[in-house]
């Protein structure tokens, strides 16, 4: 927050517009993780167990909306931030709330990040996920990481508009959050992460069909 090196409306656009692409690309990994979760059960020739498991695995999808709620809160922060911010620009009292909004939404981001993380690292051991998608959720969490870092030192240490930090800034930030946004574009979201979930309906429809077939064959073998 350098209020004597910005203009206001530079500073309400460094509080909300940045904020909202970030929390979008975290929000896209939120979205990956719960579709690669998902995924397995249309692979599994046990389809008793495939029900065990998909029963077992609705903790990604709770965990998944709380994320999902941490972000929107951590959007809100920012909002408010710059709500305040445009009310009061010249009033140095409200300079503590300001920062402390934004502290409270680069940590909720950062801390939604981590536990994305944490998640896909439990759900791959736990419920033996694809190698090759769990490194690509990994390595676009990455870009995240350094950026949600960057970002909570800069609000906590202060931004000064110097040259060394202005560097940091387009690495850091820009650039890093260019190359997740880049990583969503490499790949097919719908072929690598399709939403494709076993219903228990689809279940019993399959069990049917099994029984059908093997009831039918025997009577074909006599005639």
């Amino acid at each position: 927050m350098a209020k004597h090196s910005y203009t206001e409306s530079t500073l309400i656009a460094e509080l909300v517009l940045t904020s909202i692409s970030y929390l979008f690309l975290i929000n896209s990994l939120i979205d990956m993780w719960q579709k690669h979760e998902n995924q397995k059960y249309t692979d599994n020739p046990d389809f008793v167990e495939t029900a065990r498991s998909e029963k077992k695995a609705k903790w990604v999808k709770y965990v998944a909306w709380f994320l999902r709620g941490v972000l929107l809160a951590s959007l809100v922060t920012a909002i408010s931030g710059g709500a305040v911010l445009g009310r009061n620009f010249n009033n140095d009292q409200k300079v503590t709330v300001i920062r402390n909004l934004v502290k409270a939404s680069y940590i909720l981001s950062l801390a939604t990040t981590v536990v994305g993380i944490l998640g896909i690292l439990v759900s791959h051991f736990t419920n033996h996920r694809s190698v090759k998608k769990t490194l690509f959720l990994l390595s676009y969490s990455v870009p995240l990481m350094i950026v949600g870092i960057y970002r909570v030192v800069e609000v906590f240490t202060g931004y000064h508009a110097t040259t060394s930090q202005l560097v940091a800034f387009w690495v850091a930030m820009a650039l890093f959050e260019f190359i997740a946004y880049c990583m969503t574009l490499a790949i097919s979201i719908p072929k690598w992460f399709g939403n494709h979930v076993l219903h228990r309906h689809d279940i019993d429809e399959e069990k049917r069909m099994r029984q059908s077939e093997s009831t039918f064959r025997p009577s074909t073998a006599g005639d």
